[in-house]
């Protein structure tokens, strides 16, 4: 019982000191008249950011990292059929 309880109080240390990072997406649906589809940031490239939704994706120059006191930016959309 003593080596069961040393095994899960050194395993909650290493857990608490070496975290795993979160990994999480923003996602959020967006309206247009009758039609809505959900648009979800998927990933950084570098300093552009890459939305994407059921027709296609949108990149973002400069929004990339940024999670904090975003502004405006010009993006790119690249439709593979409109939305």
């Amino acid at each position: 019982m003593k080596n069961l309880l040393a095994i899960l109080l050194v395993t909650l240390v290493c857990l608490v000191a070496n975290p795993a990072p979160a990994i999480a997406e923003e996602v959020w649906d967006a309206d247009e008249g009758e039609v809505s589809y959900e648009v979800i940031y998927r990933e950084d490239r570098n300093t552009i950011a890459v939305w994407e939704y059921s027709g296609g994706k949108v990149f973002i120059e400069g929004l990339g990292g940024v999670a904090h006191d975003r502004g405006s930016y010009h993006a790119c959309m690249i439709s593979w059929r409109p939305p």
